[in-house]
């Protein structure tokens, strides 16, 4: 009889384990920035698959994310031909923890403060974010911000029927804690997406935390 008890409460554990791991879905609307950490539990739980960057480097995204930007980059193509490549996506902490440390020696401890996350704290960290580039002016768009402002126009007002928002608009710098950057988007699905473009607010001010 004692067995059986034992038993049971062995499955039962094991049935509560599973259901509370099961429940752990990824949340495309989770908040990741300098105030608010990627969560423990976060790589065991988001599926990231690989693919190419504009240099021909493997990179991951997570998996829902990717297709959809696969969706985006053929739309842009029909559309207003632009070509639209992966210019950097996942990173995982000892990546970013790199970055931060060579950015700083390269532009200054100011250019990381604005522009850079710590590590543990990265939008790219979570496989969502994706910093695209444009294939004919990779460089010159990305670091000097020049040129091309209406294929970035053209980029912008399309992303959100593809679940993805511009993460870091300007003039909101205070509540992002981050500069402008037109390149950076970020896959919150389609109806979240949609809202945060039409009130022109930002992911901080759709969750009411900032």
């Amino acid at each position: 009889m004692r067995q059986r008890v034992l038993l049971f409460s062995f499955v039962l554990v094991l049935v509560l384990l599973w259901s509370a791991f099961d429940s752990l879905k990824v949340d495309y609307l989770i908040l990741v920035n300098r105030n608010h950490s990627l969560p423990s539990y976060w790589d065991s739980i988001v599926n990231l698959v690989p693919t190419q960057s504009v240099d021909g480097e493997m990179v991951y995204v997570e998996e829902e994310t990717l297709i959809h930007f696969r969706e985006l980059q053929q739309d842009l193509l029909l559309k207003y031909d632009i070509d639209l490549q992966i210019d950097s996506a996942y990173r995982d902490y000892n990546t970013q923890k790199e970055l931060a440390n060579q950015l700083r020696a390269q532009y200054g401890v100011e250019y990381v403060n604005v522009y850079v996350a710590i590590p543990g704290f990265s939008e790219h960290e979570t496989g969502l974010a994706i910093d695209f580039t444009l294939v004919k002016h990779k460089v010159l768009d990305k670091v000097l911000g020049h040129n091309d402002n209406k294929a970035y126009e053209q980029i912008h007002s399309i992303l959100h029927k593809h679940g993805f928002i511009l993460r870091y608009l300007a003039g909101k710098e205070v509540i992002t804690g981050y500069g402008y950057e037109r390149w950076h988007i970020r896959y919150v699905g389609e109806e979240a997406a949609k809202d945060i473009y039409e009130r022109k607010i930002t992911l901080e001010e759709y969750l009411n935390i900032y």
